[in-house]
């Protein structure tokens, strides 16, 4: 079923200069009666969503209705703000300008009715980022900068680092600034004011801002530099591989809010984590495999005694696992080790060895004909899946 709020459109087009009219102009049985047929089409829109198809993995085509329902309903809501104020500036009698404000409310409570149903129905296919309608959101603007001074009053009385606190307002003042408020923001803000209630120093902090996902490059950065030790430079490097492969021992282990993230288009900020620290074990068991005496690495990867035979090349092995990491089909937070086991477990007809870094170079960088080739491969698929139906 497609979400249509045409009808609300007409009828509010309708309210706006009924019969060329001004909205003051009208007696108040006439106002009655367009609120009236107002209030009905509204009823009629949230009778609508009550049988809207949905369920917890939102398909592309309902996401696409709902975002279109969504933003069409902002943009009305926008509207009848728009046009109080300019009807408001029209007339100079204080009876006319209260009667005309009483007039809107009431459109607009209508309005914010359906609105609040559909968040509340249909939340999974709620965009959270999109922009909130003007009059919502100058009312949560002030409670927004509220919570701002409360968590900067909470973070000062612990001791927190200036440039941390700093690091996690800024965000959400250049969010006021910029009046780009989004239910993602509010949300965020509110689940960070929760998660620091507890927080008596910089490590609580740390771990309520990972586990609420602060996947801002900013907080990332600062994450970094508290991880790495402060004597790094002179510690031996296999120390310094135990050193970092317990860090991310310790951040694979938080349990993460899925559901929470400061940026909903960025990897979650354990996902970055994660594979930053996994690179760095990757360079310095490289490293140490180099040194006089190093321990050989390949030694302690023991490989399978019976591997997977593919009759893909090596390249076209790499594409394929970049092709199922892009798309989401294999989600793993651990990239190099995903590589790591795919080259000790996977064999070709031609190399009965895979190179680590050979699969890790062409999956970054790959040839125009292995791109050729695995089209061949997908169509394979599709003309063998066409047979199972």
């Amino acid at each position: 079923m497609e979400l249509d709020i045409r009808e609300l459109e007409e009828i509010l087009s309708g309210i706006m200069q009924p019969n060329g009219k001004r909205p003051w102009q009208l007696t108040p049985i006439a106002i009655n009666k367009l609120l009236a047929k107002l209030k009905g089409a509204c009823r009629n829109v949230i009778e609508r969503l009550n049988f809207f198809k949905f369920n917890n993995t939102p398909d592309s085509g309902a996401v696409s209705s709902a975002k279109k329902f969504q933003i069409c309903l902002t943009v009305l809501i926008d509207r009848v703000s728009e046009n109080e104020e300019m009807y408001l500036q029209q007339i100079k009698s204080i009876a006319e300008k209260k009667r005309l404000s009483i007039f809107f409310k009431a459109i607009q409570s209508e309005l914010f009715l359906v609105f609040q149903y559909f968040k509340q129905r249909l939340f999974s296919y709620f965009d959270l980022d999109a922009s909130l309608p003007i009059v919502i959101a100058v009312k949560h603007e002030v409670e927004i900068v509220d919570e701002i001074n409360i968590i900067r009053n909470k973070l000062i009385a612990i001791a927190l680092d200036p440039h941390l606190i700093e690091i996690i307002i800024s965000p959400f003042e250049k969010i006021i600034k910029k009046s780009k408020l989004s239910y993602r923001a509010i949300y965020f803000l509110q689940s960070i004011k929760e998660g620091i209630d507890d927080s008596t120093n910089t490590t609580d902090v740390l771990q309520a801002l990972l586990k609420l996902n602060f996947n801002s490059q900013r907080f990332f950065n600062y994450y970094i530099e508290k991880i790495k030790p402060v004597n790094e430079t002179e510690m031996p490097v296999a120390e310094l591989i135990v050193y970092y492969t317990y860090e991310l021992k310790l951040i694979n282990q938080v349990a993460m809010n899925k559901n929470s993230g400061l940026h909903s288009d960025t990897l979650s900020l354990r996902d970055q984590l994660v594979s930053w620290l996994a690179e760095e074990i990757y360079f310095l068991e490289k490293k140490l495999s180099l040194l006089p005496g190093g321990i050989n690495t390949k030694v302690l990867n023991t490989e399978p005694s019976d591997k997977v035979l593919t009759n893909l090349s090596v390249s076209n092995l790499s594409l394929a696992l970049k092709l199922l990491l892009d798309t989401g089909i294999i989600r793993h937070k651990n990239v190099t080790e995903l590589i790591r086991n795919v080259s000790r477990t996977f064999r070709t007809e031609k190399s009965e060895t895979i190179s680590e870094d050979s699969l890790r170079n062409k999956a970054y960088s790959y040839e125009k004909r292995s791109v050729k080739e695995m089209k061949d491969v997908m169509i394979q698929l599709m003309n063998k899946l066409r047979t199972y139906d």
